[in-house]
């Protein structure tokens, strides 16, 4: 039977590798003096001196089916070569740019939580455990959230961080969590997305029956303003650059738990998102008829309202 551990004690940095405070481990191996251990939210394994691992980690009981869904992440995340592979079979090179180029930002979009400019480098930490001192004091240089990392790192405790006093990041964003299996579904669903939209090419069965279901381009809309998008966007998506058109999005954007999840995400354009802000789809349209009931007088005889009222009370 396998045996979890997890980290009980705190952050610390090995082989450049950040290893977070709540992470669980499993040993696959036993050599001497250490131990090769797979964390949950890493590819690969990585070797640790027994000391070090029994200071840090506790026995945390049997894993769960989603726990090993997740150790063995290297063989069951959906890979970029499946993609690229169809992309270049079924489509012409003229368009392999295009595709390959929307593919990257779907898998990145899917699979890794947001970035974090705050976070301590390990780099800096190995300066500040010698030192003693973080550059300008801990809350100036440091942050409980990491700088990317897979979905299903653990969330940060932001209180427990503070509490720590130790500028080491602690996981990510409640926001951004989510497990592996819904990680999966989510990459499929923003590929169905991205072949779904205005593009010039059709859209192969095989291609279809990867994504699970039937695909026709120019069908797929940004939520919030039922507008098409074009695949050829992805393209202008440097990383350097100041404004992206299209952005990952909720149709639920609150800051709360299972927001990432399989339903409530899409490519959208990236104005939309960002007049929609924080709000829901539903929160926003109470928004939206509150304010038209407190001003009525002076919107309701504009013509897109009139417009807009009169397809609602032809379609009851």
């Amino acid at each position: 039977m396998k045996v979890k551990y997890r980290n009980t004690k705190g952050t610390f940095a090995l082989n450049q590798t950040w290893i977070v405070k709540h992470i669980d481990a499993i040993i696959t191996d036993e050599t001497g003096s250490d131990f090769t251990i797979g964390l949950i939210n890493k590819e690969g394994s990585i070797k640790i001196e027994k000391s070090l691992f029994k200071e840090y980690f506790q026995e945390a009981g049997e894993p769960s089916l989603d726990d090993l869904y997740e150790f063995e992440s290297k063989k069951n995340k959906r890979t970029k070569s499946e993609g690229v592979k169809l992309i270049r079979t079924h489509f012409p090179r003229k368009s392999w740019g295009m595709f390959e180029a929307a593919m990257n930002k779907a898998y990145q979009d899917a699979y890794i939580a947001a970035g974090n400019q705050k976070t301590i480098t390990i780099q800096a930490y190995e300066r500040y455990l010698k030192s003693g001192k973080t550059p300008g004091g801990l809350k100036s240089h440091g942050d409980p959230v990491l700088n990317r990392a897979a979905r299903w790192t653990p969330i940060a405790d932001e209180s427990d961080w503070i509490k720590g006093g130790d500028p080491a990041p602690i996981g990510i964003r409640e926001s951004d969590h989510a497990r592996l299996r819904q990680c999966n579904e989510i990459y499929l669903e923003l590929l169905g997305q991205i072949f779904s939209m205005n593009h010039d090419y059709a859209v192969r069965d095989e291609i279809s029956n990867y994504v699970g279901h039937k695909l026709i381009p120019g069908t797929h809309k940004c939520s919030y303003c039922g507008q098409g998008m074009e695949v050829g966007a992805f393209e202008d998506q440097t990383y350097a650059a100041k404004e992206h058109p299209i952005n990952f999005c909720h149709r639920d954007p609150s800051d709360s738990a299972a927001r990432t999840r399989p339903g409530n995400i899409y490519f959208g354009h990236t104005s939309c998102n960002r007049i929609q802000g924080g709000l829901s789809e539903l929160e926003r349209i109470r928004d939206g008829l509150r304010l038209l009931k407190l001003h009525s007088e002076q919107y309701s005889a504009d013509s897109k309202v009139k417009e807009y009222l009169n397809e609602i009370n032809f379609q009851k």
